[in-house]
């Protein structure tokens, strides 16, 4: 049985929608899911699928005229063979990857009744990687940065890093119903247009998604071949593995406003953990203060579900001096008062969550004593 990797390749436009250098290329690689065949591979092809379909070219509506490029989809054959955190960061590194995703796959009965019996649906177990090293990318919109104009007349920048790089998901159901409906991606069906329903051949090894409309994706294929694949009840059996993967896509996308849409699918989650939604909050933060608002309502609810956790603490430091800088740029000298003396008051109760020697909270604590 043919074996895959599927690289999703994201191109990032410039404002004036043009194609950025390769040097932009952000990649997601989803690893074929281990498990029992052919169960293993329809269930790999819906998770797939499922977060194909979240990608998005531009907002809607779009006044800004913004593009967040095109979705290209391609695979190569590898290996039938376990994985693990290792080697799933090998593949990333072989491939350029800045995200991979992984699983494991359970057969599963779910009872429906006593008079319809039970039903073989599938249990998913998926690890997420966004493993940090060097790569190619000039912009990662990812990356948190602040500027400060200290009192020796310097400019100090602070950065942070996103929330988390690991990901262990909770165990997720794939519905029979919808497995059977998918066996591997590359065979779909393309149609010359929705109403017709007239087939114009399968969709092969390499695909572009130009739009999606409803339980319709609209394909180009190689040689500008334009057609329709009709992917029914993909979106019912939606998880919370593909609303944080989709959001954190479109954070390392700079799409802010489709990852707050994303995030919150995730922080009002009746099934997400604690840790997704604490991360959600901050991501939400996150795409809040790069588009010049106050993430802080979102750090407040992540602090309340865990006021001890550093990485919480490091988005509470960078709001605030993003707010003082704000206040300072505005000439409002009392307001940028109030927040440097909070500012200080959550540096020095956040001392004991790091380490002694931790070169992130001692810059910033050196950076912040010489604000005024």
């Amino acid at each position: 049985m043919k074996r895959v990797l599927i690289v999703l390749l994201f191109f990032v436009l410039s404002p004036s929608l043009c194609f950025a250098s390769d040097r932009d290329l952000l990649k997601f690689l989803v690893v074929p899911f281990d498990g029992p065949k052919p169960l293993a591979t329809s269930v790999w092809t819906v998770v797939y699928l499922q977060i194909w379909r979240t990608l998005r070219k531009a907002p809607d509506p779009n006044p800004s005229k913004l593009s967040f490029g095109d979705g290209l989809v391609d695979w190569d054959e590898v290996q039938p063979a376990p994985i693990t955190a290792d080697a799933a960061i090998e593949r990333a590194r072989k491939n350029n990857a800045q995200l991979v995703l992984w699983g494991d796959v359970y057969p599963y009965q779910s009872a429906l009744s006593p008079r319809r019996g039970v039903r073989d649906d599938a249990l998913v177990q998926a690890q997420l990687l966004l493993p940090q090293s060097a790569e190619p990318r000039a912009a990662k919109p990812e990356t948190w940065r602040v500027t400060l104009h200290t009192a020796t007349g310097n400019d100090e920048i602070v950065e942070a890093d996103i929330p988390q790089r690991a990901y262990s998901f909770d165990t997720v159901v794939i519905p029979q119903t919808v497995a059977d409906l998918y066996s591997q991606p590359w065979f779909l069906t393309v149609y010359r247009s929705t109403s017709t329903r007239e087939p114009i051949g399968a969709i092969g090894d390499t695909f572009w998604a130009r739009r999606h409309l409803n339980e319709w994706t609209q394909v180009e294929l190689p040689g500008r071949k334009v057609g329709w694949v009709r992917l029914p009840k993909l979106d019912s059996s939606s998880s919370d593995l593909v609303n944080f993967c989709a959001g954190v896509i479109r954070a390392f996308r700079g799409d802010w406003g489709g990852t707050v849409a994303k995030m919150k699918l995730i922080s009002k989650s009746t099934t997400a953990s604690w840790l997704l939604k604490i991360d959600s909050y901050l991501y939400q933060a996150l795409a809040k203060e790069k588009q010049g608002a106050s993430g802080q309502d979102e750090i407040a609810a992540a602090l309340a579900l865990n006021p001890l956790a550093a990485r919480v603490a490091i988005y509470a430091i960078m709001s605030k001096l993003a707010q003082y800088q704000r206040d300072k740029t505005a000439h409002k000298t009392e307001a940028a008062e109030a927040v440097l003396k909070q500012l200080r008051q959550i540096i020095d109760r956040s001392q004991e969550l790091f380490d002694r020697d931790d070169p992130w909270y001692s810059h910033v604590a050196n950076v912040v004593g010489d604000l005024k």
